[in-house]
C-alpha cells in the first residue's frame, strides 16, 4: 500500500496538485491512487525501479497519455487551479505550459535554428521578443549557446548525443513552459554531458518547476529539492531529498536508495 498523502488542500506554493491518480490497462493497475504536489520553483525527482509507473505518471501530467486509448485515467490534476482533465481544456495550450524532454534525444532532420523555431510556428506561440533573442536565451539556459552559436544553420544531426539532448531541452524552453517534465534525460549520456544537463536544471528552477524521472538515485540526490519514491504503482514515500536519502521513514525506501534492491 502507498502512504497517505493529502493533496486536497493546495498550498499557495503549489504549481501542480495531483489527487488520487489511477491508471489502468484493462484489469491491470499501473498507478494506484497517487497524490502529490509540485511546488513552484522546485525540482521534484521521481525514483523507483522499472515498472513502478514513473513514466506513466509523467505522461498524465501533460496528457500525452491521451495517445494511449487503452489506458483508463482517473483522479484530478490541477495546474495553477486549472483542471487538467476538465471539459473543454485546450490540450495544445496545456502542452505549451508543460514541456517535456524524453530519454532519447529526438532532434528533427533540419538545422539547429529550425529545430528551435518550428514548434513556435506550428503552435503559433506568442513571441516573447524576436526569435533570435528567444533562440539565444533558450540555448544559454540549456548550456549549449557557446557550442553552437556560430553554426545555427548546420544540421542538428551533426551534434553529439549530449548536445542533441541539450538542444531538445532548449527546444522545450522556446515555448516558455511553466512546468518541465524530464523522463530519464541523461540515461544515455556521458558524465560531462550529464553534468551540463544537471547544471542547466539548477539554473531553470528559479522560474520553472521541474519533474525529473531518473533511475539514478545519485542524480536525484544531487539535483532535486524533494523526492518521491514509487514502487509498483504506489507512492511509498515523499519528502525533502536530504531526508529521503539520509532518514527515510519507510523500510522499502531505505532499501531502494541504499541499493539493496532495484
Amino acid at each position: 500500500m502507498g502512504i497517505s498523502y493529502d493533496a486536497s488542500v493546495p498550498s499557495p506554493a503549489d504549481k501542480l496538485v495531483v489527487e488520487r491518480l489511477r491508471v489502468r490497462k484493462g484489469k491491470n493497475a499501473i498507478l494506484n491512487g497517487v497524490s502529490l504536489t509540485v511546488r513552484g520553483g522546485e525540482i521534484l525527482a521521481l525514483i523507483g525501479p522499472a515498472g513502478s509507473g514513473k513514466t506513466t505518471f509523467l505522461r498524465c501530467l501533460n496528457r500525452l497519455i491521451d495517445l494511449e486509448p487503452e489506458l483508463a485515467v482517473e483522479g484530478r490534476l490541477r495546474l495553477d487551479g486549472l483542471d487538467v482533465y476538465g471539459e473543454g481544456v485546450d490540450v495544445p495550450s496545456l502542452r505549451r505550459r508543460i514541456g517535456m524532454v524524453f530519454a532519447v534525444p529526438n532532434p528533427l532532420p533540419m538545422s539547429i535554428r529550425d529545430n528551435l523555431t518550428l514548434g513556435l510556428r506550428i503552435l503559433g506561440a506568442a513571441a516573447a521578443g524576436p526569435p533570435s533573442e528567444r533562440i539565444e536565451r533558450s540555448l544559454k539556459a540549456a548550456y549549449l549557446w557557446d557550442e553552437v552559436k556560430d553554426r545555427l544553420d548546420d544540421s542538428a544531426l551533426k551534434l553529439s548525443g549530449g548536445q542533441q539532448q541539450r538542444l531538445c531541452l532548449a527546444r522545450s524552453l522556446m515555448a516558455g513552459p511553466e512546468l518541465l517534465l524530464l523522463d530519464e534525460p541523461c540515461s544515455g549520456l556521458d558524465p560531462i554531458s550529464t553534468a551540463k544537463i544537471e547544471e542547466a536544471l539548477q539554473g531553470l528552477k528559479s522560474r520553472i518547476s521541474v519533474v525529473l524521472v531518473t533511475n539514478n538515485v545519485k542524480q536525484a540526490s544531487r539535483c532535486s529539492d524533494r523526492t518521491a519514491f514509487l514502487l509498483m504503482g504506489d507512492l511509498v514515500e515523499m519528502g525533502e531529498t536530504g531526508l529521503i536519502f539520509t532518514n527515510p521513514q519507510n523500510r522499502r525506501t531505505a532499501d531502494y536508495v541504499s541499493g539493496r534492491f532495484g
